[in-house]
């Protein structure tokens, strides 16, 4: 599949901030899910922020031969649901808009996913949908190859750092938070927010 015209983002476990950031800017999007998994990425991994720091959240896959990101199992055996919102209930239960949004994230958490894209793009629908965000997510049909670099993000490092929580202000972990400490902290803001900051 050849991209001359759109961003391309690898399919992310409730992405970053700056995600979010070039979806605002951007009217469609490639979500590139036959690229290879790369370990240790967004693509099964999110930061919260809890009163102690950084909580690293890991959905576990199964081991297997396939590496396409689309052929990537979800490891059901493991109650990894159950701790990632209960991590998630833990540090947010008492931000601003948590309440609003917490049903609708935790039908999701409840719901067993096979795949691991499957698992992202329905988090990713929820939070566009919280968001107003319009950009078209197209997911590819096959790997996506880029004429224009500056428009492929699958391999974009995610460090930014943002001040507008007023949960948990003091943090020192380079990793970039999952947008949904801003949407759990600012609510129907979040997008007001994207569109004042600037990567």
């Amino acid at each position: 599949m050849l991209s001359k015209d759109f961003i391309v983002l690898p399919s992310a476990y409730l992405p970053p901030i700056s995600y979010y950031y070039f979806l605002s800017k951007n009217e469609a999007a490639i979500i590139d899910i036959h690229e290879n998994f790369i370990k240790r990425s967004i693509r099964n991994r999110a930061y919260l922020l809890g009163p102690n720091g950084h909580i690293l959240l890991t959905v576990p896959k199964r081991k297997t031969m396939f590496r396409s990101m689309n052929k990537i199992e979800i490891f059901k055996i493991s109650k990894w649901t159950r701790k990632h919102w209960k991590a998630i209930t833990s540090c947010y239960n008492s931000s601003p808009y948590f309440k609003y949004y917490k049903d609708d994230f935790e039908n999701i958490y409840s719901f067993k996913h096979n795949y691991l894209f499957e698992l992202n793009k329905r988090l990713n629908d929820l939070i566009l949908d919280i968001l107003k965000i319009k950009c078209n997510c197209i997911y590819s049909a096959d790997y996506v190859i880029t004429q224009n670099k500056e428009m492929d993000f699958r391999q974009h490092k995610y460090l930014q750092k943002f001040n507008y929580s007023k949960v948990f202000k003091e943090h020192n972990n380079k990793n970039e938070l999952s947008i949904i400490d801003l949407i759990f902290n600012l609510g129907p803001d979040s997008k007001k927010y994207l569109k004042s900051i600037y990567i």
